[in-house]
């Protein structure tokens, strides 16, 4: 070969030859650096490319076994429809939208690889090995099947998982950027190594987890459902009890003392201007009824203004995140399917009888929207832990009478 254009000339000529170049270190600097070379259909084993630049080759329907493309530059390299078994790709780029759609790939490792804008649409990829630092931008990974593959420190910036299948498939210090996991297989991969992903109407089938993990709808089950659901149940009983109470209690003695007469509340030293309120407390304070609930925070002013409100905020937001995440759980511990995060159908995959579902029942079907109340239950808890420890250091530092 002298150079891409007269291989290529060459491949015109002769289109049914099926040129043999097993276990040839192919010397790019001998055939001008490199080039768009047109290998569409033939089959390389024990191939070298050491160096090359490759920008726009063909590799369409091609059969490369055990080929080795070091530090070659693959810009818009086409490897469409070809079969690739225990292929190399170590360092070097591809990028340029190269094309590995509906490719093969088994036993292929790439190491210290950047891909840009890569489609591996509808790809199968069999104990693939992605490894050390490869970085994957801007990806096609949607419908492709990558069976019992193994990504180590791995990043991923704006991928595209959608519909594709990852069994067993583990993710080692994996970094999730903008991946788009939607409607993706799970089942058997194993994410305890993996950070930022978002799961999304997957299917979970006995994937590995952390036990703290960290996606939001792991925050979400794990904060509102099985034991810590008894827990918050627990709490909301123990703060809204005593709330219900008191404000059945004040309100009788409200209507108790409304219907004193005024010469009761003359004889007690007291000059009412209107019989509607409480008296409270030995100061003789005239107050209204629900002031009567904030009652014990007036020594401090802010409490009593900010913190009574927040705390039953804070209680509310409990509630309707357990009412809400309860049944999600259960549904997908049901049918091993994590619930969508979106209650809009954005992709067009939702049944025509979910098309026009109320708002209701979308919002019962998916949690992203959970995800930001949840955010600010997490803050008001804060707002809670302080309130408990001010009113702690109060009860600690009251007097107690005892009989000698």
């Amino acid at each position: 070969m002298s150079g891409a254009a007269a291989w290529n000339v060459w491949r015109q000529q002769w289109p049914n030859v099926q040129p043999n170049l097993d276990d040839l270190p192919i010397d790019m600097a001998a055939c001008g650096g490199g080039g768009a070379f047109n290998f569409d259909g033939v089959h390389l084993a024990g191939t070298t490319f050491t160096g090359a630049r490759l920008t726009g080759s063909c590799f369409r329907r091609s059969k490369l076994t055990n080929v080795t493309f070091s530090e070659c530059n693959l810009t818009g390299v086409a490897f469409e429809q070809a079969r690739l078994c225990t292929s190399n790709f170590f360092g070097g780029t591809i990028s340029g939208s190269a094309l590995f759609l509906r490719a093969t790939l088994t036993k292929c490792r790439f190491l210290e690889v950047e891909i840009i804008d890569g489609n591996f649409h509808a790809t199968t990829l069999d104990q693939v090995v992605f490894l050390d630092e490869t970085v994957l931008v801007r990806c096609n990974f949607s419908e492709a099947t990558m069976n019992a593959c193994h990504l180590v420190a791995v990043r991923l910036c704006e991928v595209s998982l959608a519909w594709a299948k990852l069994p067993a498939t583990t993710f080692d210090r994996v970094t999730f950027a903008t991946v788009d996991l939607f409607a993706a297989d799970l089942s058997g991969a194993d994410l305890r190594g993996a950070k930022g992903y978002v799961l999304d109407n997957n299917i979970m089938r006995n994937t590995l987890l952390v036990p703290w993990a960290a996606d939001d709808w792991s925050a979400l089950r794990q904060t509102y459902t099985g034991t810590k659901m008894i827990f918050n149940l627990t709490l909301l009983a123990s703060f809204f009890l005593p709330i219900v109470f008191s404000a059945v209690y004040w309100t009788m003695v409200g209507s108790a003392q409304s219907k004193l007469p005024t010469w009761v509340w003359m004889a007690a030293g007291y000059h009412p201007t209107s019989t509607a309120g409480l008296m409270f407390g030995n100061a003789r304070e005239w107050i209204e009824a629900w002031q009567a609930l904030l009652y014990q925070w007036k020594p401090w002013p802010l409490l009593k203004l900010v913190a009574g409100p927040l705390l039953i905020m804070y209680n509310l937001l409990r509630l309707a995140l357990t009412y809400f995440t309860g049944p999600l759980r259960d549904e997908e511990v049901r049918s091993g399917h994590a619930p969508r995060r979106s209650m809009w159908d954005k992709r067009g995959d939702l049944p025509r009888s979910e098309m026009f579902s109320s708002l209701w029942d979308r919002l019962k079907q998916s949690y992203g929207w959970l995800v930001p109340q949840h955010r600010c239950a997490v803050v008001l808890a804060w707002v809670a832990y302080a309130v408990a420890a001010i009113k702690l250091v109060s009860v600690i530092g009251s007097h107690a009478w005892m009989a000698r």
